[in-house]
C-alpha cells in the first residue's frame, strides 16, 4: 500500500527516472513487475543483473532530453542517467523460470557502462543508492560523470545529507558534484547546472531546502495522501476488529458428506477403504462423528462430517470386501496386502 503511493506521488510529481535497488524487489520480482507497470517513469539499474548471464534486469541507462529556459545559449540538453546500488552478496531473489536476480560491483558496473553513456548525452548523472564514502569513491574510479544524486541505504543513515556550504573535497571532485538529501521526502535538494555554447557543464549550484510546515502542499500530492490515509486507516480498523476476542465468533462450517481422504494415485490399491467411505456416505445414520476413524473389514477411513449419531461401539459397519483367496505371486499378479493389512487386487 505504502509503495503504491510512492509510486503514484512520484507520477503526480512528474519524475522522469528513478534507480532500482534492493528494497524495490522485496516483494518478489513478479510484485515488482506489477507496480513498474503503474509507474510512468523509467527504472534503471547497471549493477541489479541476472546471475546466469549478469545482463541488468531493467536498462542500465537511459537519456532524457531536457529544454532549458529561455534566453539559455542552447535550447536544450541530453541528461544520461545510470543507476547504482550497494553490492550485497547476500541478497538474491528469484525470477521467472528459477532466474535469480544478484547484485554486482557498483564501480565495474559504472566502468563497463558509462563510456557508452557518454557518447549519447552531453552530461552524465548518476543516481545511487550508496554509502557516502562508497558514493565519493565512484567519480575518482569512474571518469565522464558530472553529478552524483542519491541516498545511503543503511540503516540508520538513510537521512545522510550533504551541506551545500561544506568543504569542497567533501563533495567536489574534479568536475563532478555530489549531492545528498536524504530520504522519505523530508528535503528537496536542489541542483542547478549551467551550460555553456557546447553542452557542457559551465558552473553548479546547490541547495538543500527543510520541507517544513512553511511550504504549502502541492495539491495533486495532498490528493495521494487523503486516499492513502484512509486507505491505511480503513485496513487498521479491520485489522484491529478481526483481532478483537469481542469479535464476532466465524461462520460455522458447513457440514460435509464423509469422503476418501488418500490421494487418487493410492485408491486403486486401496480401493476397500475407498469402497468404505463410499458406503458411509450412503448410509448417513450410522457413520461415525467427524474426525474418527470408520473400521472397515480392512483399513481404516476417516469421516469428515458430523453425524447425527455415532456409530454403535464395537460394531463393524458392513462392507464389501473380498478375501485373498491366494498369497501375492512374484510376478505381481493375483491379491496383495494394502496397507491396513487388507488384499485388494492389482489393477
Amino acid at each position: 500500500m505504502q509503495t503504491d503511493a510512492l509510486i503514484d506521488g512520484m507520477n503526480a510529481l512528474g519524475y522522469k527516472v528513478s534507480n532500482l535497488s534492493q528494497r524495490e524487489l522485496w516483494h518478489g520480482y513478479d510484485v515488482f513487475l506489477e507496480r513498474r507497470k503503474k509507474a510512468r517513469f523509467e527504472f534503471i539499474s547497471a549493477n541489479v543483473v541476472w546471475q546466469d548471464t549478469g545482463e541488468p534486469v531493467v536498462p542500465a541507462t537511459t537519456v532524457v532530453r531536457v529544454p532549458l529556459r529561455d534566453g539559455a545559449k542552447v535550447k536544450d540538453v541530453r541528461v544520461g542517467f545510470i543507476g547504482l546500488t550497494r553490492n550485497d552478496p547476500a541478497f538474491q531473489k528469484e525470477g521467472p523460470a528459477g532466474r535469480r536476480i544478484v547484485t554486482v560491483d557498483a564501480y565495474a558496473a559504472a566502468e563497463k557502462q558509462v563510456p557508452a553513456l557518454k557518447q549519447k548525452a552531453d552530461i552524465v548523472v548518476a543516481l545511487v543508492a550508496l554509502g557516502l564514502e562508497e558514493a565519493r569513491q565512484l567519480p575518482k574510479r569512474v571518469k565522464n560523470i558530472d553529478l552524483v544524486v542519491g541516498a545511503d541505504p543503511t540503516p540508520g543513515k538513510t537521512g545522510m545529507i550533504t551541506r551545500s556550504d561544506d568543504f569542497p573535497e567533501d563533495t567536489q571532485f574534479g568536475r563532478t558534484r555530489l549531492l545528498f538529501a536524504g530520504d522519505q521526502g523530508k528535503v528537496l535538494g536542489d541542483v542547478r547546472l549551467f551550460f555553456d555554447a557546447k553542452r557542457s557543464v559551465a558552473s553548479t549550484q546547490r541547495a538543500i531546502i527543510q520541507l517544513s510546515r512553511e511550504w504549502p502542499d502541492d495539491p495533486r500530492l495532498a490528493e495521494v495522501m487523503d486516499r492513502v490515509k484512509v486507505a491505511v486507516n480503513e485496513y487498521n480498523k479491520q485489522k484491529t476488529i478481526a483481532d478483537s476476542p469481542f469479535a464476532a465468533p466465524a461462520a460455522a462450517a458447513v457440514p460435509q458428506e464423509p469422503a476418501y481422504t488418500g490421494s487418487e494415485r493410492c485408491a486403486t490399491c486401496h480401493a476397500r477403504r475407498r469402497r468404505c467411505s463410499r458406503t458411509w456416505a450412503a448410509s448417513p445414520a450410522t457413520a461415525p462423528r467427524a474426525g474418527t476413524p470408520m473400521r472397515c473389514s480392512r483399513g481404516t477411513a476417516r469421516s469428515t462430517s458430523p453425524s447425527a449419531s455415532p456409530a454403535t461401539p464395537g460394531k463393524t459397519p458392513p462392507t464389501t470386501s473380498r478375501p485373498s483367496t491366494s498369497p501375492r505371486s512374484s510376478t505381481g499378479t493375483g491379491p496383495r496386502p494394502d496397507a491396513d493389512g487388507g488384499a485388494n487386487p492389482l489393477p
